[in-house]
């Protein structure tokens, strides 16, 4: 072919003269750091291309080099929160055999293979590939000189919310030529892959090219687009050769061009991606699960007979994956030594042999191909070989799970230091990242909330404790034992600190609770001893702290808590019964309470506009004239913007507290605690996040 112009590549298997083993995951392949997400589609956009400087240095790889490919921020692909990258990498030019294997940077280069290829070939395979250090994958080539090039064709993201999950199906014959009639030259053929299901934004195909009767290549792109510097599948005369494509579809269809000769084009559909879909992918480092040449390793030593199925199982002890827990696996499979012509079908263990096939294959040829196929409750799935016999190797590369949008259990995160109610938490306005003061080693904790990661913290001063965000949440303010610390949220740094006043000798600001009005409230305490307890207005713009002495009641423990729209600021004062209840308004600059109420308070509480405050285990009206008991209660406490219920971090987990209905319920979020402190729910309320003295809670709120 004069003019490589596009193209795609087939996964592949190492070599024969690789380390083969027994079943040892590589470094990095033994757990899961990257949390499982949606899938984003693109249109085929070129990252790599060695011939012409496109991604690296305009110069063939050669033997045992590799090079570092960056992806993210390229190509379509955002520049965080990416589990795994879609590509097609091919190989042209090569000088002798060889294979290239694609693996995450950083990573240990696993026993596993992407492509393999010969002395002249142009080969293209699909890969899926997990994102190592910086966004980066490094791609090795074990032997001879090559050009490499690489199209990303989509990205899975790093958390659950993000994108479009996958549903797999039995694999489905939706196109086949032979039917009708071979695509010509420079010809384009529209198939309809959406089988009936509404909102498919993807699909993941086979798409075979047999009876080509010159050299050329397949593409595969969405319908209505323009067709994209990319392809899927490279064939030569005579040739029979499948390729795994992910693509976006537009009106459930996508087209298929053919740039010379004339070929015919089979295509299974193996899954689609849609909004009414429930998996994710989980992606590891490239990890084998079975080898045929290993003695041992199949239940019959040998190549795979003529018309045989063979079970493979593809979950790895080192995972402890659940029963259930994976709808499909994500494999690269290969066969070598094949004695005839053949081809491999991968399907469910214990399903019925579909009518399709996953890769064909001619005497003698080394043949890898990507596949994404259901599995069983064991994580089964078979292989069935057509031809004569011929040894199999499989890679695992990842699993899409069958959990959908999972209800999130209470799990828990530990940080060194934090204890009890002296740690604030607040989350941001978009509910991705809560930021939770860490007095014991004066910094602010970031987590995630999508999957429960911490990253990089704040170093702020000496001992932060009560944390609130600005309005856009692009501020984060922390009382410290140095001031009132101001974060730029987006840099993760700390801007400077506003001095607070110290009317006592070692008073100190305790909790802070942000305006709409570019002001804030500052309680203050001396270390909790009972003295110098004050409570400030400051404002923001330039740093002035004018001590308010129409606020009574202030005690060493005085928590604050905006209102949704921070017109109003709910006050509790006391650790310890009794508790008096305040409110302040924006619009009045005045205070109104206080009232008192028999219970201690750990922390109080308030609606979207101030008109109902909870707190010391009673639910009270915003003009504080009426106060319900609730029976519990009486540590940290959240409630939702409609105010119709609170929820309440005890020891014994975060309770449901219903109003009017006289108590509280524990509703699937318990766990065990010496002593808890503050709680605050998320504002698009799906996430609740609580601080304890082994750590911090996370929960998805029951109703």
């Amino acid at each position: 072919m004069a003019t490589l112009r596009r193209f795609r590549v087939l996964p592949s298997l190492l070599l024969l003269s690789a380390a083969l083993g027994g079943l040892t995951a590589p470094a990095g392949a033994d757990h899961i750091d990257q949390p499982p997400g949606g899938f984003f589609a693109l249109t085929p956009a070129r990252l790599l291309d060695t011939r012409y400087g496109v991604g690296t240095a305009p110069a063939k790889v050669g033997p045992g080099q590799e090079i570092q490919l960056q992806v993210t921020g390229r190509g379509g692909v955002p520049t965080d929160q990416v589990s795994a990258v879609a590509l097609n990498i091919a190989v042209t030019e090569p000088t002798s055999e060889g294979y290239l294997t694609a693996y995450p940077t950083g990573e240990a280069r696993p026993v596993a293979s992407n492509t393999n290829f010969v002395a002249g070939q142009t080969l293209s395979t699909a890969a899926v590939v997990k994102l190592g250090t910086g966004g980066r994958i490094t791609i090795f080539n074990s032997s001879g000189s090559s050009h490499i090039v690489a199209d990303v064709g989509g990205w899975h993201a790093r958390y659950r919310e993000a994108g479009t999950p996958y549903t797999p199906v039995s694999p489905v014959r939706v196109f086949d030529s032979r039917q009708l009639e071979a695509i010509g030259p420079g010809a384009t053929a529209t198939v309809n892959v959406s089988r009936g299901v509404p909102g498919i934004e993807a699909v993941a195909l086979n798409v075979t090219a047999t009876e080509p009767t010159t050299d050329t290549f397949l593409t595969v792109y969405p319908a209505g687009e323009s067709l994209p510097l990319a392809a899927n599948l490279n064939v030569v005369p005579g040739q029979t050769r499948g390729n795994f494509v992910t693509v976006k579809v537009t009106d459930g269809k996508v087209k298929i061009f053919n740039n010379s000769g004339s070929t015919h084009v089979v295509v299974d559909l193996l899954g689609y991606w849609a909004p009414t879909s429930s998996g994710r992918l989980n992606s590891i480092v490239p990890t084998r699960v079975m080898d045929t040449r290993v003695p041992g390793w199949a239940p019959f030593d040998g190549p795979l007979g003529a018309q045989q199925t063979l079970l493979v199982p593809t979950a790895l002890p080192s995972f402890h994956p659940e029963p259930g827990g994976a709808a499909a696996v994500v494999l690269n499979v290969a066969v070598t030594q094949p004695t005839t012509d053949g081809w491999l079908t991968l399907f469910a263990g214990g399903s019925e042999r579909p009518y399709a096939s996953n890769l064909n294959y001619r005497a003698g040829e080394t043949v890898p191909n990507l596949v994404v196929v259901p599995v069983n409750e064991l994580w089964h799935a078979n292989v069935y070989n057509a031809g004569g016999p011929v040894h199999v190797v499989v890679d695992l590369v990842g699993w899409f799970d069958n959990l959908g949008d999972i209800e999130l259990p209470v799990y828990q995160r530990d940080i060194a230091g934090i204890v009890d109610w002296e740690s604030d938490v607040v989350i941001g306005p978009t509910s991705t990242h809560a930021f939770i003061s860490n007095s014991a080693s004066d910094r602010i904790e970031v987590l995630r909330l999508a999957d429960g990661l911490f990253e990089a913290p704040i170093a702020v001063g000496a001992r932060p404790m009560g944390l609130d965000l600005s309005p856009a949440g692009d501020r984060l303010y922390a009382g410290t034992a140095a001031g009132v610390s101001v974060v730029d949220v987006a840099a993760r740094s700390e801007l400077g600190r506003i001095s607070i006043p110290t009317d006592q000798l070692g008073n100190r600001p305790f909790d802070v609770a942000v305006l709409a009005n570019g002001t804030a409230l500052v309680t203050t305490t001396f270390g909790g001893s009972g003295a110098g307890a004050s409570l400030y207005k400051v404002d923001l713009s330039t740093g002035a702290a004018t001590l308010r002495t129409d606020f009574g009641g202030t005690t060493p423990y005085t928590w604050l808590k905006a209102s949704g729209d921070r017109l109003y600021v709910a006050i509790a004062s006391g650790q310890g019964p009794p508790t008096k209840v305040h409110r302040y308004s924006v619009a009045t600059d005045a205070f109104a309470g206080a009232l008192e109420v028999p219970r201690g308070s750990g922390g109080v509480a308030t609606d979207a506009d101030g008109s109902m405050i909870v707190g010391g285990g009673h639910v009270m009206s915003g003009t504080l004239t009426t106060a319900t008991d609730l029976g519990c209660c009486t540590q940290g406490v959240a409630v939702p913007a409609a105010g119709d219920l609170a929820y309440a971090n005890t020891q014994h987990g975060i309770l449901t507290c219903r109003f009017g209905l006289g108590g509280c319920s524990n509703a699937g979020m318990g766990f065990a605690a010496q002593r808890v402190g503050q709680l605050v729910l998320s504002p698009d309320e799906t996430r609740l996040v609580g601080v304890t003295d082994t750590g911090v809670v996370v929960g998805r709120p029951s109703v």
